[in-house]
């Protein structure tokens, strides 16, 4: 995978098993050009900005 992560452990971030890591919910954002944000994965670590 680009972000050097199994197809495995995103899986169980994207079912709600695990949380992503701060780097990696920052990856994951770029990697898929912002449809699936930082915000979406963390909101824990990842405010919300009104910009």
């Amino acid at each position: 995978m680009a972000s050097g992560t199994s197809r495995q452990y995103l899986r169980l971030i994207f079912n709600g098993y695990k949380k992503a890591g701060f780097q990696l919910a920052i990856s994951i954002e770029n990697l898929t050009h912002g449809h699936v944000t930082k915000q979406q994965l963390r909101p824990d670590i990842y405010a919300r900005s009104n910009s």
